[in-house]
């Protein structure tokens, strides 16, 4: 995962398929990046790389959501491919953030 700051957009660039095998390295990653940037107002979950999600995967996004509305930040996902945007409708989470 690459992590950068965007003016006031924290970027989690996701560079692997959140699947049970990469999630908790992308887990740690995330919450230390979280913890430690400052000055952002918007978590945005890049996922143009990942073609595969499973509920692990699912479970990490939740994790990521709710870590940013916790905090008062805004949260969305993009570069969801077609198999991804259309697992986040079915599960209505495209109701509760953006996906792009």
């Amino acid at each position: 995962m690459e992590v950068r700051l965007d003016g006031r957009k924290l970027i989690l660039d996701i560079q692997c398929d959140l699947t049970a095998d990469r999630v908790k390295e992308v887990t740690t990653k995330a919450k230390e990046s979280i913890k430690s940037m400052s000055g952002y107002q918007e978590i945005v979950l890049d996922v143009h790389n990942m073609t595969i999600m499973d509920s692990i995967g699912v479970s990490f996004v939740i994790g990521i959501f709710k870590t940013s509305k916790s905090s008062g930040k805004d949260f969305k996902i993009i570069g969801a491919n077609k198999d991804i945007a259309k697992l986040f409708n079915l599960m209505n989470l495209d109701e509760v953030f953006e996906v792009r």
